[in-house]
Formats: structure tokens, sequence, C-alpha cells
């Protein structure tokens, strides 16, 4: 019997062949297949969503300027609007959160996640004062098995390659940058840009707050 991987695996066929599959497919003849639809709209901030860790696991990230190393993750957060069909069950991503701890506030981006699930759920949990980078992951990841409810703001964002360089990207921020929809409803995904490429934009996450109902 073969392997799991082996019925997997793809193979060499011969496309004229009668015995292929040949189920009936619908497709949309007018349709772009390489235009990319918008991302959910800014005005349904804040959005209920719920959290799981992203693909990439967690990461141990080193200091600059000798400080010590920090943990790092990505996270999934997945939108909870049953009334609205066209964002529920999108997923947003956060593909950087690191408990490194900023001078000025003190805080990290792990300890905004936890304070905003805790101050959701209301039961009095606090992120502890004195605690470690591992204790902050280990709190975080709890959330993630529990797929924990919390809220996001988002802000679409885009960046144009051509005229980016490793020092500076060219970044378009704001969903009122990009062109009004045909029905005037919402706005495009995507645009031609000044730089001299088309941009398409993404929703980023761009901070956690407690959801209120």
């Amino acid at each position: 019997m073969p392997t799991e991987e082996e019925v997997k695996s793809p193979t060499a066929v011969d496309i004229f062949d009668q015995s292929l599959a040949t189920e009936e497919i619908e497709v949309n003849p007018d349709g772009n297949a390489f235009s990319f639809p918008p991302p959910p709209p800014e005005s349904g901030n804040p959005y209920r969503v719920k959290l799981s860790r992203g693909d990439k696991g967690w990461q141990n990230w080193p200091g600059k300027n000798g400080k010590p190393s920090y943990l790092v993750t990505d996270l999934k957060a997945t939108i909870v609007t049953p009334d609205n069909e066209t964002t529920d069950g999108k997923v947003l991503f956060d593909n950087f959160v690191s408990t490194m701890v900023m001078q000025q506030t003190r805080t990290s981006r792990v300890q905004g996640v936890l304070k905003a699930v805790y101050d959701t759920r209301g039961q009095g949990e606090k992120v502890p004062q004195h605690t470690s980078h591992r204790e902050l992951a280990q709190l975080l990841q709890a959330e993630f098995d529990k797929e924990s409810e919390v809220g996001v703001w988002i802000q679409w964002e885009a960046y144009c390659e051509a005229d980016s360089t490793p020092e500076k990207r060219v970044v378009v921020r704001g969903e009122k940058r990009f062109p009004q929809n045909a029905d005037k409803t919402g706005h495009l995904g995507e645009m031609e840009h000044t730089c001299g490429s088309t941009i398409a934009a993404q929703a980023k996450i761009t901070r956690y707050v407690p959801l209120t109902t």
C-alpha cells in the first residue's frame, strides 16, 4: 500500500488520457486571476478575532548592542463577524510578536496582546510585572491554545518595491489612499502607484484592544 506521502505527491500525466478525472468545474471567464481582493475595511475597527499561533513557531532572537536575546512568534487572528460573511473567517497576520521590552514604556508586543486578552476576559488577570521572556511566551502560548478572543485595529498598508531600497521602503498607509470601488461602497485593494508599480494592500494589525461586548 502506498504511503501517505506517495499518495499526495504529484505525478506526470498525459492530459489526453480518458481515465483522468473529468469532474465539472466553474470559472469566471471575465475575472482577473492576477488581482487580489481588498483587505477587510478599516471602518470595521475594532475587529473581534480569535488568536492562534502562526506557522513559524517561537524563535530566539539575539539582542542588539549587548542586550539579552528575546522570543518572537507570529500569530493568526481570525475575524469573528457572524453577521458579515465578507469578513467572517478572514485571517489577519502579525508576523513579529516579541517579548522585547521597549525601554521608554517597559512594554512589549507580547505584553500588549496579553493585557488586551486579560482585560477582555475581565477576571482580574494581570501580566506579571517581574517576569521572564520564557514566562511571557508561555502565557501567550496558553492563549493561543484556547483561541482566546480580543479586539484588533487594522490599517491598510502597501509597499512599492520598485522604488524601495534596503535602507528605505516606499510605504502607502491607509485605506483612503486607495481608489474607491465601482459602487463606491469601499476601496480597491490594488492601484498603480507613481513609483511605477502596481501595489497591493495588506491589513496590518496596529494594536490589540479589549472587547467591550
